[in-house]
């Protein structure tokens, strides 16, 4: 793989905001920065504390490099011909709502291991975790999976920071889904929910990234057997590179809206490796800023061609945003041929219950005649 397989992105502004954001966004930037700096001290002391972590990363980068995945990106995602078993679902009444039910569900699905990946999961039934908000069926308009936000993983948080009472009370059905090692789903030993999509092992973070987005498209398919109503995505943050990736990967999408999406882990992996002490000790020969890009490469959203129509996209991204800075969003508008992009005011955390995205993707979704 060449190390320039993702150029470094270009540096980037969000457009000129009114007084009162800018000063808004400001202090929210602040904020990101002091975020980023203990995230580096984390990785520093915790994650990557000793010479052998170092080193198992150096190796990861120096195997993801010396493979043939990213030679073909979207052979990586492809599930094998013997990987079709039909899912099974369990299924229990959480609560009742005034037109629908909410459901606890778990939906079991066959998964095969990448054969190069072997060494960081293996062939295994998942059981796949998932809260449904259900209307009765005349009254539902579509479903969106709503995907959470890193670190976090369990649905009465994920509902509340992306608005799920909004989209159901706007007639949409509303999946929370958990991904892989999040919420109750960690593993044990872990030292917070989703650490593994954190940790810049090249090798396990592509297993990662491949398990969560079988996942997802699994439960997309299952809807549509279930339904001819429109199914569409909609993550945050870490959900937001997913949401991004699976529209690079299936067609069987009516929308997709990521939030505050990083566009190149490798990117953001550098960013934080540059603020450790491992950086300042001196120059690493593998662990440079192309080689972490190309590493990464292989599950960038930039590396996967669009396959829905510009149209039925739109990306949100916070102005002040300093952990997914305006760089990742804006090279991810102009790979998807410049489709619609919502700015908020303030930070990474803008996303959060913010009455303004809900404003801009109910006219998104109006557009479409979803809603």
């Amino acid at each position: 793989m060449k190390p320039d397989a993702i150029p470094a992105l270009r540096t980037s502004r969000a457009p000129r905001q009114s007084p009162r954001d800018a000063l808004v966004t400001g202090f929210a930037a602040a904020a990101d920065r002091a975020v980023m700096r203990t995230v580096a001290l984390v990785v520093q002391r915790r994650i990557l504390p000793r010479d052998v972590d170092l080193e198992m990363l150096r190796d990861s980068v120096r195997a993801m490099l010396d493979s043939d995945l990213a030679s073909a990106p979207a052979e990586f995602f492809a599930v094998p011909a013997g990987n079709k078993t039909p899912p099974t679902a369990r299924s229990v009444v959480r609560r009742r709502l005034d037109d629908g039910r909410v459901f606890a569900r778990q939906i079991t699905v066959a998964y095969r291991e990448h054969p190069l990946l072997r060494d960081f999961g293996d062939d295994s039934n998942v059981d796949i975790h998932l809260q449904h908000w259900l209307h009765e069926q005349e009254q539902t308009r579509g479903t969106v999976v709503i995907l959470h936000g890193f670190a976090m993983g369990w649905p009465a948080i994920d509902g509340f920071a992306q608005s799920a009472a909004a989209w159901y009370e706007r007639g949409l059905d509303v999946v929370l889904l958990t991904l892989p090692e999040h919420g109750p789903r960690r593993p044990e030993g872990a030292l917070f929910s989703g650490q593994n999509f954190t940790v810049p092992h090249a090798m396990r973070l592509a297993a990662a990234v491949r398990q969560a987005v079988f996942e997802i498209l699994s439960v997309v398919k299952w809807l549509r057997e279930r339904s001819q109503r429109p199914v569409g995505l909609m993550g945050m943050s870490l959900c937001g590179y997913l949401t991004s990736l699976a529209a690079g990967l299936s067609d069987d999408l009516d929308f997709a809206v990521p939030v505050v999406p990083p566009a190149c882990m490798g990117d953001l992996a550098w960013r934080v490796y540059r603020d450790t002490g491992h950086y300042r000790a001196g120059a690493d020969p593998v662990l440079n800023e192309a080689n972490m890009r190309a590493a990464f490469y292989l599950h960038s959203p930039l590396a996967h061609p669009l396959r829905l129509p510009p149209e039925r996209t739109l990306i949100v991204a916070g102005a002040g945003d300093r952990i997914v800075p305006p760089e990742h969003p804006t090279a991810l508008w102009r790979h998807w041929q410049r489709p619609d992009i919502l700015w908020l005011r303030g930070s990474h955390m803008a996303a959060v219950g913010n009455r303004r995205l809900v404003q801009g993707v109910t006219r998104h979704l109006e557009r479409l005649a979803i809603l």
